[in-house]
């Protein structure tokens, strides 16, 4: 059964390339042609989703939320799409418009640092059968409190002191980023 970039959803996947909002082409700017070290695919589709940007090598998926991301329906469906991403053994990082539209400067290297640090600490490793056929998930669970297991935050808005109106659900329904940033860049 095949789960990548399903035939049935190519034209929805180009439509979402050529309708990107702001926040999706800044940051795709710096991700292209693997400037972040990685490779990563835009518009990528995984089962019946489409992941604003994909990352084979490391299984890390990058989405970007927008103001239809704060309702209590779209959070529960955002949860149910994570929970499907990271049975498949996925990595998920989610930062809102806003972060990238003003502080990508600061986002960028602490997202380099980020992959690498994830590239180091979690090698892939495959599985006989994929989790939706019994097997288990295609990268380890990240170990609690491990450095580098939590997305980088965003120095630039930490700086500026703008806060999340709600926070971004993650494992277990806790917030995504950190509660504790390292020090604002230069």
């Amino acid at each position: 059964m095949k789960i990548y970039n399903i035939k049935s959803q190519k034209q929805l996947r180009q439509k979402l390339r050529n309708e990107r909002p702001l926040s999706e082409r800044l940051l795709w700017g710096q991700l292209r042609n693997s400037q972040v070290g990685y490779k990563f695919r835009r518009q990528q589709g995984i089962g019946k989703y489409v992941v604003d940007f994909y990352c084979p090598e490391l299984k890390i998926v990058i989405e970007i939320d927008g103001a239809t991301h704060e309702t209590e329906e779209e959070l529960k469906q955002d949860k149910i799409r994570q929970d499907f991403l990271e049975s498949l053994g996925l990595k998920i990082l989610r930062y809102r418009n806003l972060e990238i539209k003003e502080g990508l400067r600061g986002l960028v290297p602490y997202l380099i640092k980020f992959l690498k640090e994830w590239d180091e600490n979690h090698p892939i490793q495959t599985t006989p059968n994929p989790p939706w056929k019994g097997g288990g998930p295609t990268t380890p669970k990240p170990l609690l409190g491990k450095e580098g297991d939590q997305p980088p935050p965003n120095p630039s808005l930490e700086r500026r002191g703008t806060n999340h109106p709600k926070p971004l659900l993650g494992k277990e329904g806790g917030p995504t980023t950190p509660t504790e940033h390292p020090p604002t860049p230069p």
